[in-house]
């Protein structure tokens, strides 16, 4: 978890608007939905064009391809207690669930907190609408402009409440060979196409309880 200053809910509102206006132009980059350019790219919810993906894809062909080729998503039987439209991270497993229906989930696996830096076993709220290519600010005032070597990857929820350490979120990242451990320092870190993914069915005021462990049904096994 890193110190963030609170983002600005315009600034995220402008950012959703771009990228819905990206779905049929070539802006900031980004190509018109149908060229052969757009076909290689990740795509954002509805099949939107990511602000500044093609950008960056031309900037470093191969980190781009690595940082945007991988996906966990998986479908799961998870407890009927679970409440649907709600998302619940599972720290003993490093996985993070969208509750989709009742007793029924999707799952992605994620990178969560060191021993020194645990991310915290409680209940958030997402408070904003999500950013792309959000700037990172570390606790140590390093400052990292949006970008492939960013950590915050893609695009960053944040969460409420705050800590004392600062905000919490759940983001990209810019080591994919990571998730799935303690690496971060409080944040939930996830592949960039997952968190793209997720993205489809977030929205502010969404809850996201954090647990030691999920209450699965039998069998606990993934369904496909």
């Amino acid at each position: 978890m890193k110190n963030f200053p609170r983002t600005d809910f315009l600034k995220a509102g402008a950012a959703a608007a771009l990228m819905a206006l990206l779905a049929g132009c070539a802006r900031n980059g980004a190509d018109a939905i149908g060229s052969p350019e757009s076909a290689k790219l990740p795509r954002g919810p509805l099949g939107t064009a990511i602000p500044g993906a093609e950008e960056y894809r031309r900037g470093n062909p191969a980190l781009f391809d690595t940082l945007f080729s991988q996906t966990t998503r998986r479908n799961y039987d998870v407890a009927e207690s679970y409440t649907p439209g709600t998302i619940v991270i599972d720290k003993s497993a490093f996985r993070l669930y969208y509750i989709s229906g009742k007793g029924k989930a999707i799952g992605y696996s994620v990178g969560l907190g060191k021993i020194a830096t645990a991310t915290p076993a409680q209940d958030f709220i997402i408070d904003s609408r999500p950013v792309f290519w959000e700037t990172y600010y570390g606790a140590d005032g390093t400052t990292i402009e949006p970008g492939l070597q960013n950590p915050l990857g893609v695009l960053c929820i944040y969460l409420s409440p705050r800590s004392p350490r600062g905000s919490f979120c759940i983001h990209g990242t810019n080591q994919p060979w990571k998730i799935g451990g303690a690496v971060s320092n409080g944040c939930i870190r996830m592949h960039n196409r997952d968190v793209l993914d997720l993205y489809r069915y977030v929205r502010p005021g969404m809850k996201v309880q954090v647990v030691n462990s999920l209450v699965k049904s039998a069998p606990a096994l993934k369904i496909n």
